[in-house]
């Protein structure tokens, strides 16, 4: 084990909810990395029925290294999110969705990049099946790292923004500053209405402003596509977190465009999955109400956004069905 040049170096947050098999299949691929570096893994449980608990107990048997707390009762994603973060004591943090696997190789190439001492490193990626079958090798398609100074927040938000790689949590990794900085507005109530996607987002772009990192360009995560997280809903996951956390970039001196050409990539996102599954979510009324309020979204976007969200539910069925058959899925 090379612990001890490393040790406190990288931490894994992991938040968990009753995707034990999933879990399974992450820590098979991550473990026997992080062992080599004395990594810490920690694991949120939030209030599983199913055998998470029992399989990471598998896991720590063998790996001391791993950091495990169950909650008594379901706090909800965003909260048990927060949780796993403050979890963390380590320089930086590396959030992974509890249905990713990692590459072999990945943690090495994360480490050697993290000893220049990056203010964070965004991770390249594979969009596979629910099969593990690989749909798009790199989404972002390059043939070498990218190095940002300070100051190139923009061109970082220009990069990526064409790819849809906002709102995720696998993709990044960040100083434990960010985290202890923001504390106070990560547990803010107010945010939690605005979706799962809003902490990441947050995050991110707290930790991009004019500081310096590395884009790694070879892809280290196999990212599952159409797998729903707990609590996902197109009114939270695209739309209510991308809309306030893009909307807040224009107070760092972003230009309007880039912000609204993110925001349609967004929007356009969201219509899709308000087909591919109805969120039968009170907070939806919320979100129509910040709609109305959103001045970059074009009125057209935003009629057909709500009439998706006002036709009946079998009917939606129906059209993902469709959509399941015509794409593969």
């Amino acid at each position: 084990m090379e612990e001890s040049m490393d040790k406190d170096l990288l931490g894994i947050c992991i938040p968990t909810f009753n995707r034990s098999s999933y879990l399974r299949i992450l820590l098979d691929s991550l473990v026997p990395q992080a062992h080599k570096y004395g990594v810490i893994i920690y694991i949120s449980d939030n209030c599983s029925s199913d055998t998470t608990k029992e399989t990471v107990y598998e896991f720590q048997k063998n790996y001391g290294n791993i950091v495990y707390d169950r909650n008594t009762t379901n706090i909800g994603f965003y909260r048990n999110l927060i949780k796993v973060l403050k979890m963390a004591s380590t320089g930086y943090i590396w959030m992974l969705d509890d249905d990713d696997v990692i590459r072999d190789g990945a943690v090495e190439l994360i480490i050697g990049s993290l000893r220049s001492n990056p203010d964070f490193v965004i991770l390249n990626s594979s969009d596979c099946n629910r099969d593990m079958s690989i749909k798009l090798p790199k989404i972002i398609d390059c043939d070498k790292n990218i190095y940002y100074n300070k100051g190139d927040h923009y061109k970082v938000l220009f990069d990526l923004r064409k790819n849809g790689y906002f709102g995720m949590m696998a993709p990044m990794i960040l100083k434990r500053s960010v985290i202890t900085d923001n504390l106070n507005l990560m547990e803010d109530p107010s945010f939690e209405l605005f979706g799962n996607s809003y902490l990441p987002l947050l995050l991110f772009y707290r930790s991009i402003i004019n500081k310096s990192g590395i884009f790694l360009c070879e892809p280290v995560i196999l990212r599952r596509t159409n797998i729903r997280s707990e609590g996902d809903s197109p009114f939270e996951w695209h739309i209510g977190g991308r809309i306030r956390a893009l909307q807040w970039l224009t107070q760092y001196g972003y230009p309007e465009y880039i912000v609204k050409q993110s925001l349609d990539h967004s929007f356009s996102a969201a219509l899709f999955n308000a087909v591919v599954v109805k969120a039968e979510d009170p907070r939806r009324k919320i979100f129509t109400e910040f709609l109305k309020k959103t001045r970059l979204i074009p009125n057209y976007e935003k009629l057909i956004y709500l009439i998706l969200d006002n036709v009946p539910t079998y009917i939606l069925k129906t059209m993902r069905q469709i959509i399941y058959k015509l794409s593969g899925i």
